[in-house]
């Protein structure tokens, strides 16, 4: 199966210049990451990073945890080696750019071609690659191998449906996972899903999830031209949401408005690219908006309600910090849930839809502690949110119980660097 990927992939490296050439249609002032994806780092890249530890990290979501990673590999007595970082996404890309790892280089992840994946690994001479979450790419993998660099795993998860996607492919997943040197699983089911799909149960501990050791979101992190938007009022932030959750959201902010709670609701859109289909929606509502990326710093009109489109990123977690209730984004509608953890540990208590397959342990146990309700419905779930909004004293307390949850099951991160020592080589740095 691996010699079909890798005779396709082959084939593939036939439209790299046309991919790259749209690439720079698309995006003109973005050559070096078409050059970065063709494995073509620039050279100060690859002399910062040489010898170094590798981290990639897809997304956003991944990213945050790449770099609490880092962090703690800087400044870990045993790690001499530098710290990289490669992201896949442009904005992650972005993001990455304006915080880059300390001691390494920061990049665009490569395509997944033969030579490509060669060319980088023969000119980073990594010491360690580390992969956060699912990020199995079986040519870098195999390159990795052939090259005695030990693979790593971390936060390791397989969804539903990644698990169903992988069984479609036996012999592809057990050639790529057998290159894995350590799984570092958030959970037991999420390590008995590594064990099937072909990696040693001796090389799978379980270590946390470690997003749990992010440090608790700061409301002073909100940044001045949306205190107006929020002070004094009751705060509803709907977070990472698809279409179709928003309108629950404005349902509870117009119930707890009828009901005497002068409230904001927060919208921030999963994918930044329905901005536009939100603001219509706003539009047709008839509610006093604004987005965040246009806000002035006068308030508008003392209405019950107001509403803010958040357009912007990195912002998210701080307005949790100022929310009094949340929605959990991806669960009334079939996507499986999204991360309920910033919220959590900023003492905010969620309302979620039934649709939770992605999250589903970590909203068990926010469920069982009351820091997290559960609804059947949009309409369900407005009604919830509306009776929070309401009761100050009973959303307090709800949200304490899922801070209380989070601060008993931090220590991930240390679990995960412990590991990942001991499978570094002796020595590991610039070669």
């Amino acid at each position: 199966m691996y010699f079909l990927y890798k005779t396709l992939t082959w084939l593939a490296l036939a439209g790299a210049p046309f991919y790259a050439a749209g690439s720079l249609l698309r995006h003109p002032r973005g050559w070096r990451v078409v050059s970065e994806r063709l494995g073509l780092p620039a050279q100060v890249l690859v002399e910062r990073g040489r010898g170094g530890i590798w981290i990639q990290a897809a997304s956003v979501g991944e990213l945050q945890i790449a770099s609490l990673l880092a962090r703690r590999l800087e400044n870990h007595g045993q790690v001499a080696a530098p710290i990289n970082i490669s992201v896949t996404t442009t904005t992650a890309r972005r993001l990455l750019l304006q915080a880059p790892p300390a001691t390494g280089a920061a990049f665009t992840f490569p395509l997944d071609l033969p030579p490509v994946v060669a060319r980088v690994v023969r000119r980073l001479r990594p010491a360690l690659f580390v992969a956060v979450e699912t990020e199995i790419w079986p040519n870098l993998f195999h390159r990795l191998r052939c090259q005695a660099v030990p693979i790593a795993l971390v936060n390791g998860r397989i969804s539903d449906r990644g698990l169903q996607r992988y069984r479609l492919f036996p012999g592809l997943m057990g050639h790529a996972l057998g290159a894995v040197h350590l799984v570092c699983a958030r959970t037991q089911e999420d390590a008995r899903r590594f064990s099937e799909l072909g990696v040693p149960a001796a090389r799978i501990q379980v270590t946390g999830d470690l997003k749990m050791d992010r440090p608790a979101p700061q409301a002073a992190a909100v940044a001045a031209e949306l205190q107006p938007w929020l002070t004094g009022r009751r705060v509803l932030v709907a977070g990472s949401t698809h279409a179709g959750e928003e309108d629950a959201a404005l349902a509870a902010g117009r119930l707890a408005s009828a009901a005497g709670a002068p409230c904001t609701v927060v919208l921030a859109p999963r994918h930044l690219d329905r901005v536009g289909e939100v603001a219509r929606l706003l539009e047709q509502a008839g509610v006093p908006w604004c987005r965040r990326s246009r806000m002035t710093v006068s308030p508008p009109p003392a209405d019950p309600l107001r509403v803010v489109l958040l357009d912007t990123h990195g912002e998210l977690a701080g307005l949790y910090a100022a929310a009094h209730v949340a929605l959990l984004g991806g669960t009334l509608v079939p996507v499986g849930g999204h991360n309920p953890l910033e919220a959590a540990a900023a003492g905010v208590p969620q309302i979620s839809g039934p649709q939770r397959a992605n999250v589903r342990d970590i909203t068990a146990s926010l469920e069982k502690s009351g820091a997290l309700l559960a609804a059947a419905d949009g309409g369900e779930a407005a009604r919830l949110m509306a009776a929070l909004l309401g009761d100050s004293e009973q959303a307090t307390a709800r949200g304490l119980q899922g801070r209380r949850l989070l601060d008993g099951q931090r220590g991930a991160l240390e679990r995960t660097v412990q590991a990942l020592t001991a499978i570094l080589p002796t020595g590991g740095g610039r070669r």
